[in-house]
């Protein structure tokens, strides 16, 4: 339940946010989930983080920055139909190294300009873009696999929530056919439609050292696939359409099958535990594969029993935790274990993760068959903003992650994380738009 105070906040926080987001974005080139030049994540285009930003808040704010993060995705596809995992304008190796942080960009720009130098005869450069360095999959130490599924989704959202992303969509429909042709040919296994990560760090969780078929990213494949069918349709090209919509159904069953999770009998019949495992052969649970795949798959009851789980096995003070169990450390990459990371995707609160909880919750609120479970979330589901609202008060800042119990950043030997995420802001926008146009706040 908000207060009067609560509901300044709220508006308060929101209004800072959607300043400070305009400084994310460079014409041209595309959002940065950090605008602090000590920032790890400063002065580069990450495919998933930007795919993230656009869906929760650039496609219907600010479309253009949107389109500049995919236009620099597009830019660097190999022609096997490969794209970025992130593009970079500074090392982002570097600056992960002890000691060489205030190094990153020097050597950047030396070895760029030699580079720009060395092309300068090549018809296909463009000065724009030459001091631009795409990272694909397997290359310093990335996985970045979840590259095509979440770009997919992006593209979605761009094509049936702007005008000029619309146009911009049909232009590049083409890279996007041959993104999901080499994703379904290097990742898919065929029997059930479902990806296999072959390579270390391959998502979003990328200190941890996960192979297989992953829940998250099998949800956003699926998701991607749906987007992919919806677009083609739209623009008439009905085989396409056909053959996505396939894929798509394929995959989604195969997921709900093999991903999702129902444990034991409740109250009428219905299931006291649900979840979407971390990997199709692990029953851990995982949080981000859960609150995508309830927004994506289930109903809205069936969403409540998800909701409940989460509760109870992965709530804490400042939010939900990504994995019950916690990976041991054993899984997790050997950098990430020499700079004290164990804690960084297990223990520590990702603000960004509760706040797109909130969609769930607004879910539940829409269709649930029980009118008092409707009033408990919609309470809910304006809490939680209200109370992320304080911890970010309380702790200084939008940061990209918390300490579990505490409403104070989540540090570890050499990593202080940003300040003002661009993540945890758009999430919170994302949350607070839908909150505002429900009129209940």
């Amino acid at each position: 339940m908000s207060t009067l105070q609560d509901d300044d906040l709220i508006h308060q926080t929101a209004e800072d946010f959607q300043n400070r987001l305009r400084k994310h974005h460079e014409p041209g080139f595309g959002i940065f989930p950090s605008t602090d030049p000590d920032s790890n994540y400063f002065n580069q285009v990450w495919a998933r983080d930007a795919a993230h930003a656009s869906a929760n808040y650039f496609v219907h704010e600010f479309p253009d920055a949107a389109i500049d993060s995919l236009a620099t995705l597009f830019w660097h596809q190999r022609p096997d139909g490969s794209l970025p995992s992130r593009v970079e304008r500074e090392y982002q190796a570097v600056k992960l190294t002890p000691g060489l942080r205030r190094w990153s960009k020097p050597i950047f720009y030396i070895a760029r300009r030699r580079r720009a130098v060395s092309t300068d005869n090549n018809k296909e450069s463009d000065a724009t873009r030459s001091f631009e360095r795409p990272v694909h999959e397997g290359v310093d130490f990335a996985g970045g696999e979840d590259t095509i599924p979440v770009t997919l989704i992006a593209a979605g959202e761009l094509f049936h929530n702007s005008a000029n992303g619309k146009t911009f969509i049909v232009q590049h429909f083409d890279k996007l056919k041959k993104a999901v042709d080499f994703f379904a040919k290097k990742k898919v296994d065929s029997a059930d439609g479902l990806a296999v990560m072959t390579l270390e760090n391959p998502d979003w969780a990328d200190t941890i050292r996960r192979k297989g078929k992953l829940g998250g990213v099998n949800v956003w494949w699926a998701r991607g696939l749906r987007a992919m069918a919806d677009i083609a349709n739209a623009i008439g090209d009905e085989a396409a359409a056909r053959e996505f919509e396939n894929q798509f159904e394929k995959t989604r069953r195969s997921v709900m099958e093999k991903i999702y999770s129902e444990n034991g009998e409740g109250a009428h019949g219905a299931p006291r535990e649900a979840f979407f495992r971390a990997e199709a052969s692990d029953d851990r649970l995982d949080t981000v594969a859960s609150i995508f795949g309830t927004l994506y798959f289930l109903t809205p009851d069936e969403a409540f029993i998800v909701e409940q789980t989460l509760k109870q096995r992965v709530g804490h003070g400042s939010g939900l935790q990504n994995f019950d169990p916690q990976y041991p450390r054993k899984d997790i990459f050997w950098m990430h274990r020499l700079m004290g990371q164990w804690v960084y995707h297990n223990e520590f609160v990702w603000p960004w993760v509760t706040l797109q909880n909130i969609q769930v919750k607004i879910k539940v609120v829409l269709g649930h068959s029980d009118l008092a479970v409707r009033e408990q979330y919609k309470e809910e589901a304006i809490g939680d903003l209200a109370k992320m609202a304080r911890i970010f008060k309380e702790a200084g800042g939008a940061y990209e992650v918390l300490q579990a119990d505490e409403p104070r950043r989540g540090e570890t030997r050499f990593y202080r994380p940003p300040q003002h995420f661009m993540g945890t802001m758009v999430s919170y926008l994302g949350a607070y738009g839908a909150l505002k146009r429900l009129g209940w706040i």
